[in-house]
């Protein structure tokens, strides 16, 4: 990932952002890294922080791992939506429940976004689901 003007926190988590694992293993070891690094991000309310290190994840482990997929775009949707990208929060609440229709909290985050995106029929239609 690119930077016009790097933010300060990107330099902190260079080795993560920059590593390409080759084993299953080195991959799976990876994402549990970066969701505890996004974890203390979220809880400091660094949003843009967490959806970066959530979608290095994503790429570390697509097209493997659909239920860890799961989690980790459910987790990037909450990034977006709490920045106000409500498009891209859809998308990614839509990638959760794909890679893991039983997973409830990609249904949730999708009703969120699709409410704040003013979408309140498919809104309702996924809470329901």
């Amino acid at each position: 990932m690119v930077f016009a003007a790097s933010p300060p926190w990107l330099s902190m988590h260079k080795d993560v952002l920059n590593a390409e694992p080759e084993t299953l293993t080195e991959k799976q070891s990876l994402v549990e890294e970066i969701k505890h690094r996004a974890k203390i991000s979220i809880k400091g309310k660094n949003y843009p922080e967490a959806d970066t290190l959530y979608s290095k994840a994503i790429d570390v482990l697509t097209p493997s791992e659909p239920k860890t997929l799961s989690v980790l775009y459910s987790n990037r949707s909450l990034c977006r939506f709490s920045t106000g990208k409500f498009e891209e929060a859809i998308d990614d609440a839509q990638s959760s429940i794909d890679n893991d229709g039983e997973y409830v909290k990609g249904y949730w985050r999708l009703g969120q976004a699709l409410f704040k995106a003013e979408r309140y029929g498919e809104a309702r239609r996924t809470y329901d689901e």
